[in-house]
Order: structure tokens, then sequence, then C-alpha cells
């Protein structure tokens, strides 16, 4: 492209790009555009660039001005990540190096003390849900009469249980990749529920599971082979801990405020067609799982 590239700053940045940005200079390519979002993939990493007020994402870079225009990045530019800026074609994003607008996409650890109110935040969640939605094949947009994506929910829900790494990785063989879009309905369960149990898994029980290995677990070893890059991005960030800032937001432990809650979850319902929806669903039924007096065995 002829010129010098049109230059923008950061609103935020997400910790793991900025880790990512530390052990480069990284090279890729613009892989989609939609609307005014652009993915680019960094050596199988998906940076998100947002324009101003959309959701934070765990791989998220927020510019100041809109992805639009004749120096906005198209699929098959080039794309360099360095520690004091993204280029994606004839954009250029900087930041100070030094102190950059970080923010961090880890999801907070509930107390034993807290988690006395993991139940109220549950059936909070749960009761804003459409009391017609089939659990969670229909709010996750799974077709009605998909029977392996039913047994794949029954498999991740006996796993929460359990917590047993074992049936973990059964219920990611099943759910990875399941569905359509860019985000597939199976991948956004699994992320949803690694954050709940990332966020509460540690203090749910007298006698912890082995929750790291069962996180781990969670993603199969051929993820990337099941779904898109980008889903496989937001599942192996969630699995770690790291989520969507709506979804983070839903599982901090401070004491439950109906306004907060709807604004967490009007958030989550604005991520995609069923995204929001399922990762509501999910997180409202492993919490429900995790919490004390839960169903756990």
């Amino acid at each position: 492209m002829n010129g010098s590239p049109a230059r923008a700053a950061a609103r935020w940045i997400s910790g793991e790009v900025l880790d990512l940005a530390r052990t480069g200079p990284v090279a890729g390519a613009v892989t989609a555009v939609y609307g005014a979002t652009v993915h680019a993939e960094l050596g199988g990493f998906v940076v998100a660039l947002l324009p101003p007020g959309a959701p934070r994402m765990p791989n998220g870079l927020s510019v100041a001005t809109a992805l639009a225009g004749e120096r906005a990045p198209y699929v098959g530019d080039p794309v360099v990540l360095t520690t004091e800026g993204l280029t994606a074609g004839g954009l250029a994003i900087a930041w100070d190096a030094e102190r950059p607008p970080r923010w961090d996409p880890r999801v907070r650890h509930w107390s034993a003390r807290r988690l006395r109110g993991l139940r109220e935040r549950a059936n909070a969640i749960l009761g804003t849900l459409e009391p017609a939605a089939d659990s969670l094949v229909q709010a996750g947009g799974f077709a009605p009469d998909d029977s392996g994506a039913r047994a794949g929910l029954e498999a991740l829900f006996a796993a929460v249980r359990s917590g047993d790494p074992r049936d973990a990785a059964r219920a990611g063989g099943r759910l990875a990749g399941r569905g359509p879009g860019l985000t597939p309905a199976g991948d956004d369960v699994l992320a949803a529920a690694a954050l709940t149990v990332a966020s509460a898994g540690a203090v749910s029980t007298s006698a912890p599971a082995p929750w790291p290995a069962w996180l781990a677990a969670l993603a199969p070893p051929d993820l990337r082979r099941r779904t898109t890059s980008v889903s496989a991005t937001l599942l192996e960030l969630a699995v770690r801990g790291r989520g969507i800032g709506p979804a983070r937001d839903l599982l901090t432990p401070d004491p439950i405020h109906d306004r907060r809650l709807r604004q967490d979850l009007a958030g989550l319902r604005g991520l995609g067609h069923t995204t929001g929806a399922a990762y509501a669903a999910t997180i409202g039924t492993v919490a429900l799982l995790l919490a004390p007096g839960g169903t756990r065995t």
C-alpha cells in the first residue's frame, strides 16, 4: 500500500497480547475482517483488533479510532507485533512500551468465605434465561435434534461433578468444534465452563479436585484441527483462566448487585449470535454445581 501508515493509539491491550509482544517481533497476517473487527493470526495466536466500545477480549487490542477507511487492514495484509505497537497493512497502532494500557483478562478467584454467595450468583444468572430454552441446547444454538451435543453437555456437567481430568477430556472431545460459526457453540460452552472452574473450582469442595489438570484436559490435543483459529485461541486462554470481559466480570466474587449483573449479562448477550447466551447458561449451570451444597459427588 502506498504512503505512510495511518496512525492510531491503543485504548487498552490484553496482557496476553503484551506477553506475546515481548517474545517478538512477531509476524503474521490479517486473516479476517468482520465489520469493525479485524483478526490477525500471529503464529497460531489470533489477535482481535477492536473498535471503541467493543467488549474486552483476552486476545484483544482496542483501537481509539474506527477500523475503517482506505487505511483499514485487509485480509492478507502483513502484521507485525512489537513491544511498542502493531502494524497491519496501512494501519499502525502504537502504545508506550514502558507503560502500556494493559488490561488483565484473568478471572478472579473466589475465597472460601465468598463462596457462600456462589449459589445466589448462579441462580440469579439462570433466572434471567428464557424459560422456554431447552437447557443449554437451545441457549447455545445447537440443533434441537443434536443428540451429540446433548451427550457432550451431559459429559461436561458430569466432569464438573467428578473433578476427574479423564472426564474433562471426554467432554472436551465431544464438544470441541461442535456447531457452526466463527466460535462454535461447543467451544463457547467449554470456554465458559473453564472460566467458571478456574474462578471457583479451587475452593468448591473440602476435598479439592485436581482442577489444573482438569482444565488442561478440557482442550483436546487436536483442538486446532477441530475448530477455527480464533475459537481455539479463546478456548486455550480460557483453560488458563483468561476470559472475555463480560464473562470475567460475571464471575467476580463481589456481593451480587442486580444492576451490575444485568449490565454484565447484557454485555455477554452482545457477543455473536449465540455466544453470549451459551456463556451465560454455562456459567450459571457450572457455578451451581460448584456451589456449596450443590450436586457434586
